[in-house]
């Protein structure tokens, strides 16, 4: 946790209960962020539920 506090985008409380009874956590470094001026759903990119919701 002490490697992304600062730029998680969540709350601790939010981090603290969602890996409550886990022994590992894992984090993305995000690099080249393309942002989009419209919002696609995610049908656009062929994926019909979040990734986190499997």
């Amino acid at each position: 946790m002490a490697k992304t506090k600062n730029g998680a985008g969540i709350e601790k409380s939010f981090y603290d209960e969602y890996y409550k009874n886990r022994s590992k956590a894992f984090a993305y470094c995000l690099g080249n962020i393309q942002l989009f001026e419209v919002q696609r759903p995610l049908s656009y990119y062929g994926i019909k539920t979040p990734p986190q919701l499997l």
